[in-house]
Order: structure tokens, then sequence, then C-alpha cells
């Protein structure tokens, strides 16, 4: 419970310090408040702190043994190919999103295997939560458009442009809501009157991705906070 979550932590910094190196040029337009285009730090320190998260996030994932270290490994690794060449997969439309949709499945698996000491996956639930996930983390590209536009790389609201690109993924947001309400029916006794508050939480997630004044960080509120009150809510 201690080094599990300190393992995920530094996993997940050597994630965000890889794709920012890479996403330089398009940071530059699109997010112009990020630490290496300010010049906050240093390109060379900031490959440091890269170099040394990676090194802790194994490490302590080696403490719990070869399983959450394989875990770890495959992690760290699918985020790399989708941020940093030759392959940086972010550049295909749609496979890009799967590949991250998959490496939040496998950080879900281990979490589970860290309680679970003899993991069952059930690809009844895996293939809903990996399509789900894979639809709507295309919104992550919104707040990008400009810079992805100038670097040649292809996303939902490149290919439709803006407007339809917002549109279709909110439209993702709608549909996969009320689906993880049956995904959760599986797994814990819920009461079918959340049935339209699942519903509603996607109409208010479509509402924030097709406003004119776009802003990533509400989606992000709602969704952690709406799940963060419906599993204390099935604790306790």
């Amino acid at each position: 419970m201690v080094f599990f979550p300190i393992s995920i932590f530094f996993a997940c910094l050597f994630s965000i310090v890889i794709n920012n190196i890479y996403d330089f040029d398009i940071d530059k337009i699109s997010n112009k408040l990020r630490p290496l285009i300010t010049k906050d730090i240093e390109l060379n320190t900031y490959k440091k702190v890269g170099t040394l998260s990676l090194f802790l996030s194994f490490f302590y994932s080696s403490l719990l043994g070869f399983e959450w270290l394989f875990f770890n490994i495959l992690f760290t690794g699918l985020y790399f190919i989708y941020s940093s060449p030759p392959l940086r997969l972010k550049r295909i439309p749609f496979l890009s999103k799967f590949i991250l949709s998959s490496a939040s499945i496998i950080m879900i698996y281990s979490g589970y295997f860290l309680i679970e000491s003899n993991l069952k996956i059930d690809f009844d639930l895996v293939w809903p939560l990996f399509i789900s996930f894979g639809l709507i983390l295309n919104f992550i590209d919104l707040k990008d458009t400009e810079g992805d536009s100038k670097e040649g790389i292809k996303t939902l609201p490149i290919i439709f442009g803006e407007w339809w690109g917002k549109r279709i993924i909110g439209l993702f947001f709608l549909v996969s809501y009320p689906l993880s309400f049956l995904w959760f029916k599986k797994i814990f006794p819920v009461s079918p009157y959340f049935l339209p508050l699942f519903a509603l939480a996607g109409l208010i997630q479509y509402c924030l991705i097709v406003r004119d004044n776009y802003d990533e960080r509400p989606i992000f509120y709602l969704h952690l906070t709406g799940l963060s009150f419906f599993l204390i809510w099935h604790i306790f």
C-alpha cells in the first residue's frame, strides 16, 4: 500500500517528462506554460528527472515482486511508444488512444492484483473498458489542435474539423457513461437509480466538450469527483 502508489507516481512522472520532451514543438503553440517552454527547467535537467523517475518506479515495483515490475514495464512501455520516436504512435488516429486505453487497464489490474493474490481477468469486463477508454481519451487532443496540425499529427479534431471533432468526442462521453453503469453493475450491487445519474454525467461532459471556450480541467474534475463519490458511497 506504500510502494505501489509510489511506483505509479514515478511511472506517471516519467511518462509526462517523455511526452513533454517530444511534444516540445507542439507545446510551443498549444501549451506555452509547460516548464520546458517557459524555461523554468533546462532540457538536460528534465531528462535527468525522467531517468531518475523511471529508475525509482522500477525499483519500488521490484520491491513488491516480479508481477508488479512486469505490470509497470508494460505500462511505461506503452506510454513510451505512444509518445516517442521511432514509433510515436500518437500520430496514428484511433490506434493511439487504444494504446493509452491498454495502459490504463494494465494499471487497473495491477491495483486489483495488489488486493487479490490470484489474478483472474474477466474479458467480459475488459472489452467495455478498453473500448470506452479508447474512445473518450480522444478528448485530450482538443487543446492541442493547433500544435498537432502544425506537426502533422492526425487527431479527430483535425480529421473532422474542430466543430465536428468536439461533437464526435462528446458523443463518446454521452454513450460511455450510461454503458459504464452496466459495467459497474457486474461488479457492484448498483441500484438502478444510479443510471440516470450516469446518463446526466455523460450529458454534462458532452456540454463541457462542445462549448466554445473549451477547457479540459472541468472534464477531469467532474469525472474524478463523480467516480470518487460513487466508490465512497459503495464502500460505506
